[in-house]
Formats: structure tokens, C-alpha cells, sequence
């Protein structure tokens, strides 16, 4: 009997264990990728988030094995997630996988509620390589970074925010080798040391008079290993290298020497970004699209299918509520009979309305309105905007037929936090829903610029919105508050 409830105990915690631990597909631009996602049972409210980016020609459960976050995150109460690279590979030179990172982000903040000034990353070899190639882009949203046994192969160090990093490395690495590697095919790097000295002195610390403990840790009774620790203390960065004597290329989980895991969260947890979190009962959802410029005006479309199709000969109102990051010249909306074997027939396609376009100003929501009748059985909505570049958010849509109140569009206000019945054009956009889930606490732009004239000259609303060409209102524009009448 007591072996039977033995076995009933194991039981339930593997089940437990295999319900926290979730495959979850992400999607990016057009495609779908898939990211190993782990929940554990005591997780927090509004969690602190850890992704884990496994070596070249791993794979996320290989990852998780290895580096053994998941175990931390029960005791902690944080939630980590093992993206899965294309080939068990990594695009560590262009923005594939930075754009499958910032993906991750968006979409572990609206499924799991996670606390966007707590999102940390980490990686392995190959991993850490890639984690480097993001700071240049996603800096900003990585409240620290924690790489073990990789650099960015080729590059000086860039980034768009003074990120705090904590670099860990084994001596004896001889695929990312500790001494470096000049003649490396992909552009030669330095040594460990004289890498992340660079990166220290790249975001303001005194890279002259480090802080150096060894043995490190002080009670350990395995390799030694050493810590130097760079300090930005004006700016409260700190850059830190762990380097183990004699270990190899791995992640290095000893319990006698450096717990590379439990060294990560130790260093994260005293890091997090300061916007201001607005309480989930009050979040503001939308879709949001990203547009980059197509040739044409017709290029870029969000597509809308309609539950069910408009009247022939009926008259509708649709409003809806836009917000762009940047002047929009022309924002269309064409009802299609999307049914009809005769639609976008060129030299004037039949079974399509072409309504007036919008021009819309970057900067705070505004409110777009078309009255029109309907000349076929519209089914869908087309907004076109081929010649946009940047982020064009949609909400609070209104359609009604003359006559009545009922509003013929599904989740209008994308309250039921879900995006169905969008999608785009073959040319169209990344989409994703979104929120205003954090406040801005002030302009966003660099902290590490590399020249003082490439300063940010543009002009922002106090939401932190940029703004082309400011007419009357209040802006911050260069650090100072500016009213213009």
C-alpha cells in the first residue's frame, strides 16, 4: 500500500510538472515558429520572465536539461521559455531571430501576463552569440543579460540601451576559446577578458579598476573561478565576468564550484526597467501592425472577414480608432465582396468599393469615419496602407447598419484578448494584438549613442509617442518640455 502511494505521488508531480511545460507557437511576420514554455505552480502575478537560448544544433529540452532554469523557476516563481532555432540554428547576423525574440516577448506578456520590466535573456554558445546580436535592437526591452560561452563573432560591441550583463565562461572553452580567436571565419573575436572589457567600457563603466574576487564563490570547494565586476555607477550598470578555471564548453552547473543558473538569477533579479505597469483589469487592448514601405499603395493590407455579409444596397457607418508611429499619407479602406469571382479585376476591379483614404498623423489615437452603401454582399474589409512604414495600431471599430445599433464587428475592442478573423495581404505585415500595458516613463531612445550629434532630434507627446511634425500641444523634445500654440 505504501509503495502503491509512493508511485501515486510521483505520478501527480510528473503531471504536474508535464501541465506547466507547454509547446507554444509564436508568430512572426508570416511564419510560425515554436518556443518550450515553463509555468510552474507557484508562479507570481505578473511573473519575471527568462528566455533561454540553446548552443548550435541543440534544441530546447536539451536546453532545459543543461542549464536546469525550470527547477530554479519553481522556487522562484518565474517563468522561462527555450525558443527553438531554425535547424537548431541561430541567424546571428541578420534579424530573423531577433524579430523571433521580440516575438516571444510580446506574446509571453499577453498570454502570461508577464511583467515587461522583468524579461531577461540568456543563452548558450551559439545562443549567447545571438543574445548579443539582440542587444543591438531589443536592448531596451532586456532588463539584463546573461551569456554563457559565447560572443557576437566579428563585431565591436552596440547596443540601444546600457544593458546589464553577466558574462560566464570556462577557461579551458575551446570552441568559443577563452583566449580568443583573431583568424575565426566569421570576422575573429578577442579574449574572454578582453571582450567583455570592451563591452564594459562600451556602456560607461570604469574599465580600469575592476572589482576582482577570487576564489569565487568564496566557500567553494571545486574549480576556482574568478569575478571581475566593471561598474556604470551614474547609471547603475554593472558588467561582470565569471571566468572558471579549466572548464570547457558548457554550461556549468557545479554544485561544489559555479552554479551558472542560480550565478544568472542572483545577478537578474537585482535588475528590472522602470515603466510603469498599468493594472490588467485597465489595459487598453488593439491589433498592431508593422509596416515596412511597399511600392505601391496596395502593398500593405490588414484584412477584416466579417461574420456575417453586409446587405446589397443597405447603408453602413464604420468608425474605428487608429494610432501610427509615423505620418501615414494614405489610409484606405475598401469593403470587397470577397465571394466574387470578378473581384480586383485590373482597369477597374469589379465587386470592390474604394473609399476615401485617410491621411493620419503620428501620435495619439484618432477616429476614422466612412458612411457608405453597400453596392455588393460585402464580406470582408480591406485597410491599405502599401506606402507606410512603421507601427500602425487599430481599435475600438463600430460598424452599423442605418437604422439599427448593433455593431457587425466581432470583438470590436479586442477585449476577448484575440485577433481572429484578421489577417493580411501576400505582402502584408507582421501582426500581433497588443496592449498598453506600460506606461512611458519618459522618451525612449539610446542611452549609448555613439557621436553627441546623433542625439534623437525628433519630437515626442508626454505618452513617449514620436512625432514627425508637431503642430499645437505639448511635446518633450530634447529632454525639455516644449509648448507649442
Amino acid at each position: 500500500m505504501k509503495r502503491f502511494t509512493m508511485l501515486a505521488s510521483l505520478l501527480m508531480v510528473l503531471c504536474l510538472q508535464m501541465a506547466a511545460q507547454t509547446w507554444e507557437e509564436v508568430k512572426v511576420g508570416t511564419s510560425t515558429r515554436k518556443t518550450l514554455t515553463y509555468v510552474p505552480k507557484n508562479v507570481e502575478k505578473s511573473p519575471a520572465l527568462v528566455i533561454s537560448l540553446h548552443g548550435m544544433n541543440q534544441d530546447p529540452e536539451y536546453q532545459q536539461k543543461q542549464t536546469q532554469w525550470s527547477a530554479l523557476a519553481d522556487t522562484e516563481g518565474f517563468i522561462v521559455t527555450y525558443p527553438l532555432g531554425n535547424n537548431r540554428m541561430w541567424d546571428t547576423g541578420g534579424m530573423g531571430d531577433v524579430k523571433f525574440v521580440e516575438a516571444i516577448m510580446k506574446d509571453m506578456e499577453l498570454k502570461h501576463n508577464v511583467d515587461k520590466n522583468r524579461i531577461y535573456l540568456s543563452g548558450f554558445s551559439m545562443g549567447s552569440w545571438l543574445g548579443y546580436h539582440c542587444l543591438e535592437t531589443l536592448g531596451d526591452k532586456i532588463a539584463a543579460f546573461g551569456p554563457v560561452s559565447g560572443v557576437d563573432i566579428g563585431k565591436q560591441p552596440k547596443a540601444n540601451r546600457k544593458v546589464p550583463i553577466m558574462h560566464i565562461h570556462g577557461t579551458g572553452d575551446d570552441v568559443f576559446k577563452y583566449t580568443g580567436d583573431p583568424y575565426h571565419m566569421a570576422g575573429g573575436y578577442p579574449s574572454i577578458e578582453e571582450y567583455v572589457k570592451k563591452w564594459a567600457a562600451y556602456e560607461g563603466c570604469d574599465a580600469s579598476n575592476p572589482q576582482v574576487i577570487r576564489p569565487y564563490p568564496a566557500n567553494c570547494t571545486g574549480p576556482k573561478a574568478t569575478r571581475t565586476i566593471y561598474n556604470n555607477v551614474n547609471d547603475g550598470v554593472e558588467v561582470t565576468l565569471i571566468a572558471i578555471d579549466g572548464k570547457g564548453h558548457w554550461h556549468s552547473n557545479d554544485p561544489n564550484g559555479v552554479n551558472s543558473t542560480q550565478e544568472l538569477w542572483n545577478f537578474f533579479k537585482f535588475h528590472q526597467l522602470n515603466q510603469h505597469s498599468v493594472p490588467v483589469e485597465n489595459r487598453n487592448y488593439f491589433i498592431r501592425y508593422e509596416s515596412t514601405v511597399g511600392e505601391n499603395l496596395w502593398d500593405r493590407q490588414a484584412i477584416y472577414t466579417l461574420p456575417k455579409a453586409l446587405e446589397k444596397g443597405a447603408k453602413y457607418t464604420l468608425t474605428m480608432k487608429v494610432r501610427t508611429s509615423a505620418d501615414c499619407a494614405e489610409l484606405g479602406f475598401w469593403p470587397i465582396w470577397n465571394a466574387s469571382d470578378n473581384k480586383n479585376q485590373w482597369g477597374g476591379s469589379n465587386d470592390v468599393q474604394y473609399l476615401a483614404a485617410y491621411p493620419v498623423e503620428a501620435g495619439e489615437w484618432k477616429t476614422l469615419t466612412w458612411n457608405f452603401t453597400a453596392n455588393f454582399t460585402l464580406d470582408t474589409f480591406q485597410f491599405v496602407f502599401g506606402k507606410y512604414g512603421g507601427t500602425l495600431d487599430i481599435d475600438d471599430l463600430v460598424l452599423v447598419k442605418e437604422g439599427t445599433s448593433e455593431n457587425l464587428i466581432a470583438n470590436a475592442d479586442f477585449s476577448a484578448r484575440h485577433i481572429q478573423g484578421w489577417s493580411t495581404n501576400w505582402n502584408g505585415p507582421s501582426y500581433s494584438l497588443a496592449n498598453d500595458a506600460y506606461q512611458s516613463t519618459g522618451i525612449t531612445q539610446p542611452s549609448v549613442v555613439a557621436q553627441p550629434s546623433q542625439q534623437d532630434d525628433a519630437y515626442y507627446t508626454l505618452q513617449g509617442v514620436r512625432v514627425s511634425h508637431p503642430t499645437s500641444g505639448i511635446f518633450i523634445h530634447k529632454g525639455r518640455k516644449i509648448v507649442m500654440k
